[in-house]
């Protein structure tokens, strides 16, 4: 949308830096409304986070200015980043620094606008939204991988996370290629989602000379088939946070990550994966069944292993992932992928490792869910031998583990055994199902079978009747005359 102006709202405000001659006309003109000006870092989104954090402010406009617009810096005067300049309210003034935050800056922001930050930032609660919010959906709700947060996720990066690009060429175009590859070979998904990313991937084929624009990526998705379409709308099962704004994508993400790289490993070595398992039990989950190691699908000799799919998954989120700062995080902490993961197992086990790095890292942050604290994976509750020490404050330096049966649990939570299917919820599988193909009343059915009988019964009836007229007659006259069978 920042760069994009033909898809912007008409009272979209302006994002894009500001210029020399505007920061020129903004110095030399006496102003009615206030003007603010945030400096900060090339790769920082501050400005654009303040800009639309206080949208609703119609006294106060929001500028930005990039540290490596050495022209309109020099003509401000600032000196460090991120700072802000305020104008029209007295004496042009930079903000403390202290307050060199975004909470900061909108806060103090509200009050030069007259609005307090709380009336913008939260919606004025209802007592039946508040009620909501303090009793989520699934509060206490077992952890379990379901198709229905698989499916979503596949939707989101095809529908909302690639389309951020306005065309995909060179890297980008190979990195989807090979991401899409590994979902399709190890990504247990309904035939109609896994054959449309064949399809997928058949298209970027075809336009891997010149590049996909968008609005081709947008055509080729959109194209539906009886068995080949992905839906069009996001529904969380056991990523739904408290709020729209808690877990949803980013666990969904997660969540995929983890079943690709189970999957993948189970589908190159099932068996002798399978032969070394059979000693875990647990009580929260089926029984490990060897049988369904290579029901997936679509599996063939050559697969990607687990190591293929985790070098996928980080080139994947180098080029796609949206979220900077989780995306800056990632790639230094995956920077030596090549050396720290060397086969299938280690990749299931980093990818572990990892995710509980940055549920440490993120516990107190203000993007964390309140009613689903981040805790070390898996907790005692549902792998009591994993750990060997554990700790109540989820200190991952107090908590020690036992690889091998964290292992064994990650494969049974993430492999076949433990994807709950769209079968297993009604609801959900009806939403997918019924989408674009409304399934027929039980009433039109049965008329329809009837009718189809009927006609069928008729041309027998004439058929027997022009072949053996005495026989036929008599034949009638039993269903049309029961009572009178002993005149026949």
């Amino acid at each position: 949308l920042v760069k994009d102006h033909q898809r912007r709202p008409s009272r979209w405000p302006k994002m894009s830096p500001l210029s020399l001659s505007d920061a020129q006309s903004l110095t030399e003109k006496h102003h009615r409304i206030i003007h603010a000006v945030v400096f900060e870092p090339e790769t920082s989104y501050l400005g654009l986070q303040v800009i639309l954090d206080v949208q609703a402010c119609r006294n106060l406009v929001v500028h930005r200015v990039l540290e490596s617009q050495s022209d309109v810096v020099k003509h401000f005067g600032a000196s460090s980043f991120p700072s802000l300049l305020l104008f029209g309210h007295g004496h042009p003034h930079f903000l403390s620094a202290t307050n060199a935050t975004r909470a900061g800056y909108t806060s103090s922001l509200f009050q030069l606008c007259g609005h307090r930050p709380a009336a913008l930032l939260k919606p004025k609660a209802s007592p039946e939204s508040l009620t909501r919010v303090r009793r989520p959906l699934q509060p206490r709700m077992t952890p379990a991988v379901h198709m229905q947060d698989l499916v979503s996720t596949v939707v989101y990066i095809i529908r909302r996370e690639v389309p951020l690009h306005s065309i995909l060429h060179g890297g980008q175009l190979y990195t989807l290629s090979k991401f899409l590859e590994a979902m399709h070979q190890c990504l247990p998904m309904p035939s109609h989602v896994a054959n449309h990313i064949n399809y997928l991937l058949r298209q970027l084929k075809i336009y891997s000379g010149h590049g996909v624009r968008m609005d081709t990526w947008r055509r080729i998705v959109g194209k539906r088939s009886e068995f080949s379409w992905i839906p069009e709308h996001i529904e969380w099962k056991a990523c739904q946070g408290s709020l729209p704004a808690h877990r949803g994508y980013t666990c969904g993400l997660w969540t995929l990550f983890h079943t690709m790289a189970a999957h993948c490993l189970l589908a190159t070595e099932g068996g002798a994966m399978a032969a070394g398992l059979h000693r875990y039990t647990g009580d929260t989950h089926r029984a490990f069944d060897t049988a369904n190691l290579f029901a997936i699908g679509r599996r063939r000799p050559g697969s990607m292993d687990s190591r293929a799919v985790l070098l996928s998954i980080r080139s994947f989120v180098h080029h796609f992932f949206s979220c900077a700062d989780c995306r800056t995080h990632f790639l230094a902490a995956s920077s030596n992928l090549s050396v720290q993961v060397r086969d299938s197992r280690g990749a299931v086990m980093w990818l572990w490792n990892m995710h509980n790095k940055v549920n440490h890292r993120v516990a107190k942050d203000d993007s964390s869910d309140p009613l689903f604290p981040k805790v070390q994976f898996p907790p005692a509750s549902l792998c009591i031998d994993c750990r060997i020490t554990s700790d109540p404050r989820e200190d991952p330096s107090l908590i020690s583990w036992d690889t091998n049966q964290v292992f064994a649990f990650l494969l049974q939570f993430y492999g076949p055994s433990g994807v709950l299917s769209m079968e297993d919820n009604n609801e959900h599988h009806t939403y997918l199902t019924m989408e674009s193909h409304p399934q027929p009343h039980p009433l039109a059915s049965a008329v329809f079978f009837m009718s189809f009988s009927s006609v069928g019964l008729l041309a027998i009836y004439y058929w027997f009747k022009a072949t053996y007229p005495y026989s036929a007659s008599r034949i009638a006259r039993l269903f049309i005359h029961p009572k009178k069978q002993h005149m026949i």
